[in-house]
């Protein structure tokens, strides 16, 4: 992975305040690929969003405590090997 690119949650760690447990957040990215993928669960898992070198996108009330997104460069030969993976981001989800 190295310094192929930065994905970022805000806010990390989600706080749930009706304890249900599944929270929302909103993704930030930037790598020098030219296009960017985000991946759920794995590098080759559900795809959430497409987008250009930099980009943003939100989450519904879905993410789970310790749920892992992947960064994936589509334009890579194999694009949901690790070898495709820009960066990673595993977030906290806790309920109060």
């Amino acid at each position: 992975m190295g310094d192929a690119g930065s994905v970022r949650a805000d806010p990390d760690p989600i706080i749930v305040l009706n304890g249900g447990g599944y929270g929302e957040m909103r993704f930030t990215w930037s790598t020098p690929a030219a296009h960017a993928e985000i991946h759920v669960g794995a590098p080759n898992g559900t795809l959430m969003v497409r987008g250009g070198s930099q980009g943003t996108a939100a989450t519904g009330a879905w993410v789970t405590n310790g749920m892992t997104f992947y960064l994936q460069d589509p334009d890579n030969p194999d694009p949901g090997s690790a070898a495709a993976t820009l960066g990673s981001i595993a977030v906290a989800v806790q309920s109060r």
